[in-house]
């Protein structure tokens, strides 16, 4: 059992300008002390939750409530809950590979859609799930997937073709593509085609690159110049427009580079360790609403207005942080701070970076 102090960034802390990795139970709200006593009167009433997370960072003219026009996605343990790649080399090469004419017959289509994106903890089909939520944002906004997967961009795309949830993105971004390789794939006049991005020209950091697209997105979507529709949702695209999703914290700041870049909107998707069907026990897992169906919920409420969502560090008197009147301190699997209503999570400033997933195989294959 435990209670977990939450960590931030103070921009002017007394004489001393920046301090970094502050804490300090009751620093922000005094009803940090009334939920530690709940907690230590019962604390079988505390128990740990499973949700996404969201946020919105100070900016210039934050005020001002910009609109979300671009939704980033990552793969692996954001749209998978843990990522199953067949042994076929053409999953990797081959755009609309389909496993019935693989080499080795490890995975069928049914169980490669069952194994990485169906949730065993859910009522109901969460690919169905995910693809409704995709039709609703693609609405207004644009959807685009960056992903760190080393199997690249063509395997990536084939495994949400197999499930059917690549209809409303427009682009997937690969970061560890060889150099030279294509890296990119762009959707246009109802084909997928592939492409180099930029993206072997800055720093290999979600955040760099997130802010690299603001700056030049024909770069990055090509296809911005003759489909109309798309850049229509993408004008004067700037990085406060655009939100991540991701299950890795570390990708929404880059303090090792020396323009500090961040991501001004994201949401935390929850990792935990879990047995799972026939696999045995998976560490680093993750999912959108692979535990709770609420998660789809609060990322579309936090897209349609996320300065309802600040950092807390943005000052008290801001109308947002009036209507955050709950403790900042609760408690969840991986340790970070929560608010019971939007799940405010305070984030140090330099987080390890990913740690290497064990093996995703099922027992006897």
């Amino acid at each position: 059992r435990y209670c977990k102090v939450a960590r931030y960034d103070a921009d002017l802390y007394y004489d001393m300008r920046m301090v970094k990795n502050m804490g300090g139970i009751g620093a922000h709200h005094d009803a940090d002390y009334d939920t530690l006593k709940r907690f230590v009167e019962d604390p079988w009433m505390c128990k740990e939750t499973m949700h996404v997370r969201c946020q919105e960072r100070d900016f210039h003219d934050f005020q001002k409530h910009p609109p979300v026009k671009l939704v980033v996605f990552d793969f692996d343990e954001t749209l998978t809950m843990a990522t199953f790649m067949p042994r076929s080399k053409a999953i990797t090469t081959k755009v609309g590979w389909n496993p019935a004419e693989a080499e080795f017959k490890d995975w069928s289509q049914e169980d490669l859609v069952k194994y990485n994106f169906e949730s065993p903890w859910v009522d109901g089909s969460r690919v169905e799930k995910l693809r409704a939520l995709f039709e609703e944002i693609a609405q207004d906004k644009a959807l685009a997937i960056l992903t760190q997967n080393k199997s690249g961009v063509v395997a990536v795309l084939n495994l949400l073709r197999l499930a059917n949830l690549l209809e409303h993105f427009s682009v997937i971004w690969c970061m560890s593509a060889p150099q030279g390789d294509c890296d990119g794939a762009f959707f246009e006049n109802g084909r997928w085609s592939l492409f180099r991005s930029p993206c072997n020209e800055v720093q290999q950091h979600k955040a760099d690159i997130l802010t690299h697209v603001a700056a030049q997105p024909l770069r990055w979507l090509p296809q911005l110049s003759s489909d109309t529709k798309l850049a229509a949702k993408l004008s004067d695209l700037r990085l406060e427009h655009m939100v991540l999703v991701d299950d890795e914290r570390a990708n929404f700041r880059n303090d090792s580079s020396i323009s500090a870049a961040k991501v001004l909107r994201y949401c935390k998707v929850s990792r935990y360790d879990e047995t799972c069907r026939d696999c045995g026990l998976l560490d680093q897992m993750g999912g959108l609403g692979a535990h709770s169906d609420t998660d789809y919920e609060e990322l579309r409420n936090f897209l349609r207005q996320p300065w309802e969502y600040p950092y807390p560090t943005r000052e008290e008197g801001s109308p947002s942080m009036k209507k955050k009147t709950t403790s900042n301190v609760s408690f969840s699997r991986d340790g970070q701070a929560e608010s019971g209503g939007t799940r405010i999570e305070l984030h140090r400033v330099e987080d390890s970076p990913e740690h290497e997933k064990a093996p995703r195989q099922r027992i006897g294959f």
